[in-house]
């Protein structure tokens, strides 16, 4: 597969091979110019990009375009400093990780694994977390609240008081031990997301794990999102409490 480079003379370069990018965490961005909280979006990543890019050169970022027209894209893709899909193939990436609108940002690892659907907000919480990988225990926070939409959670909802987050991070992280033996006889994902050769071919059950964990764990502390999240009535999201 060939992606796209920007030029310094505002030209294409189409001569650059995935598989000379390096193994290291790949940010897929979907969006499109007439989409404003993409443009937004965008803005937000390009500020990001060069900062991670410099600490870890194996980092990139590559564009999936919903532009309508080619030209469009073009005109779109100029201003970004990372690499792109070419213009009309984004269809198989994104039905494999059943991408269901614009903006989206997803993150994945090295062996193409879904770290999170919610890149922009992890790179923006924590730009400096490179790899990202995820955790077995959370805080609930403005920052991790997205993560609920990700996959069924658990969370242990106390007064938030030092001694409260002590103990929940005690009992949380027995519960957690004890679950990860169980799974120790799981078989792991077989088959790794590809993005190389003449057409992109994933998975879609790897290319939508995040792992093979069944739950999250989260525990309260003082952040007013705690109390937003126990009140809720109607859940939008898988949430166990």
């Amino acid at each position: 597969m060939k992606l796209l480079k920007n030029c310094g003379d505002g030209g294409l370069n189409e001569n650059v091979e995935f598989d000379k990018i390096g193994n290291g965490v790949k940010g897929i961005f979907f969006g499109a110019k007439w989409c404003p909280p993409s443009k937004q979006m965008s803005k937000q990543l390009s500020e990001i990009y060069p900062k991670i890019k410099e600490s870890h050169p194996s980092f990139e970022i590559i564009f999936c375009s919903y532009d309508r027209s080619e030209d469009s894209f073009k005109e779109h893709f100029k201003g970004m400093p990372w690499l792109s899909l070419p213009y009309k193939s984004e269809k198989a990436l994104a039905n494999a990780f059943d991408v269901q609108g614009i903006p989206t940002f997803l993150l994945l690892n090295e062996d193409f694994s879904l770290i999170s659907r919610n890149g922009r907000n992890v790179l923006l919480s924590d730009p400096l977390g490179y790899p990202w990988e995820r955790k077995s225990l959370y805080e609930l926070t403005e920052h991790t609240v997205h993560q609920l939409s990700e996959m069924a959670s658990l969370i242990l909802f106390t007064d938030g008081s030092p001694e409260d987050t002590e103990f929940s991070i005690q009992l949380l992280t027995t519960c957690i031990d004890n679950l990860l033996k169980g799974e120790q006889k799981e078989e792991q994902n077989e088959s790794k997301n590809i993005l190389k050769g003449d057409l992109i071919s994933l998975n879609s059950e790897n290319a939508n794990s995040l792992g093979n964990d069944p739950l999250q764990f989260f525990y309260t502390g003082e952040d007013p999102i705690c109390d937003d999240i126990r009140h809720l009535k109607h859940f939008e999201f898988p949430l166990t409490e």
